[in-house]
């Protein structure tokens, strides 16, 4: 069930992340490995419909709390993700620069809302702005930025099995400890 898979998620992020060398530890895509899915925005509130097909591509992904910390990501407006984010029906969002300078040229663009195209039952069709981070790379190196939406990893109880750590550690030392508690967990 989506409940115990988010379980299960939290309780290996909590493990990896006590390690002694383990920084921060989250989960979601890693740059230059694509995209969760890809859209268009339908509508900006308070704006006009756009029509189908015609909006802004944008990608986008499901992410842990400490993703962008993990990234190195920084955070240019609003927020980025806490634990009262995906729980109940209006979903948040953090937006790229690029989508920022795409949606919202020359305003700022915390607390407004987007209607893209993913939902869920019992989910609004409107998802709010909490932040704006700095632009990530997740396409080829010769493909232009892409805009990107982020959205809690919580809101449609969707996990990702990728896990980022920073560490103060040399990464071959430390894989074999973070499949440990993996294994343990979820053999």
């Amino acid at each position: 069930s989506a409940d115990r898979r988010l379980e299960l998620h939290d309780e290996l992020l909590a493990r990896i992340g006590g390690m002694p060398s383990v920084e921060t530890v989250a989960t979601g895509g890693p740059p230059l490995r694509g995209h969760w899915f890809q859209t268009r925005v339908d509508a900006i509130e308070g704006g006009r419909e756009i029509p189908p097909g015609e909006g802004v591509l944008i990608g986008g992904h499901m992410v842990s709390d400490d993703y962008f910390e993990a990234l190195g990501t920084p955070l240019l407006a609003g927020r980025t993700f806490e634990p009262r984010d995906g729980r109940d029906r209006f979903p948040t969002i953090v937006i790229s620069e690029s989508a920022a300078a795409e949606l919202f040229p020359g305003l700022d663009p915390v607390g407004a809302r987007i209607r893209i195209g993913i939902s869920d039952e019992g989910k609004d069709a409107w998802s709010e702005i909490v932040g704006v981070v700095g632009d990530v790379l997740y396409s080829p190196p010769d493909q232009p930025v892409l805009p990107e939406v982020y959205y809690s990893n919580r809101e449609f109880g969707s996990v990702t099995s990728t896990v980022l750590v920073r560490t103060t550690e040399a990464e071959t030392q430390l894989i074999p400890a973070i499949r440990a508690p993996a294994a343990a967990l979820e053999p």
